[in-house]
């Protein structure tokens, strides 16, 4: 939550915070969880969905609704039944594990559902013992926030799972501008051996600079030295990063590419390089790359 910025996290295993345990069986996986604060939970069918209720802005509010349907098809409606049944209204969002698809394109290899638009291939789900794979975890909007909502994302985790994290920002568009804050050193150039050379060197030349200072003057001080060192290093750091980041952000985009293919032609035998990388190599490369 903290790397990638998550302000609300809708989780379908046991964990901390607002969680609704399966009633049948409390200690096991089945569950929801919101991992977040400064909002009310409500409990609407235990261990299946629970609401999310939380101030947005003064005159707005937030409602996310965090599903975990069931597997077996006649529990899976009964389950939706009693959902509806609930006249839930203004729901902002709802998420999380419906172990359900909506298109054939969802699941792979296909089978027959309806078919509203047969697109895009992309799977959250991958089962180990048979290798087939779906896309049972999924976000919906309502038209409410449809225009506050962007960067629909779905990752691998850091966290050992079958399942991807799927993500979207949601973003209050009456809100006041904020801006990036202020510049940061990029922590991947910490360990860039350009810039740690151009380290070394600024500093060895701040110490000698100290060791030098006689008498001091407006001009001619520590604090001055210093304040020399961080404008130099800065610099340093800002033309290294002009440098290094385009190479970095056009690796990732063709590695997203690779991704991509990936997902569409699953198994294509052939390719060099990156293309011949599994899926889950390519996530695991683009997210390296991310941390940058």
């Amino acid at each position: 939550m903290r790397d990638d910025k998550i302000g609300i996290l809708a989780a379908n295993e046991r964990l901390d915070l607002f969680f609704s345990a399966d009633p049948v069986n409390p200690t096991g996986a089945r569950g929801i969880t919101f991992v977040t604060s400064n909002c009310v939970f409500s409990e609407i069918i235990p261990g299946r969905a629970g609401m999310l209720d939380l101030t947005w802005s003064t005159d707005r509010r937030l409602r996310l609704l965090n599903v975990y349907g069931p597997n077996d098809r006649q529990e899976s409606i009964t389950f939706w039944r009693t959902l509806t049944q609930k006249n839930l209204r203004s729901v902002s969002v709802m998420l999380g594990d419906f172990n359900i698809v909506d298109m054939p394109i969802d699941r792979l290899p296909q089978k027959d559902d309806p078919e509203p638009n047969p697109t895009t291939k992309m799977y959250t789900y991958i089962q180990s013992a048979t290798g087939s794979q779906s896309r049972i975890d999924r976000i919906y909007v309502s038209r409410t926030v449809e225009k506050d909502v962007d960067d629909w994302c779905s990752t691998t985790t850091g966290v050992p799972t079958d399942h991807k994290m799927v993500s979207v920002m949601v973003a209050n568009k009456q809100a006041p501008y904020v801006g990036k804050g202020r510049w940061s050193l990029p922590t991947h150039l910490l360990t860039d051996d350009t810039l740690k050379t151009e380290m070394k060197r600024l500093g060895s030349r701040l110490l000698s600079e100290l060791e030098q200072l006689e008498e001091r003057t407006p001009l001619s001080n520590p604090q001055a030295c210093y304040r020399r060192f961080k404008s130099d290093l800065i610099s340093a750091a800002r033309k290294r990063a002009k440098t290094k980041i385009p190479k970095m952000d056009k690796q990732i985009v063709q590695l997203r590419e690779n991704l991509h293919v990936g997902g569409d032609r699953p198994g294509a035998p052939g390719g060099t390089g990156a293309e011949a990388l599994r899926p889950e190599a390519l996530e695991c490369c683009s997210q390296a790359l991310d941390a940058r």
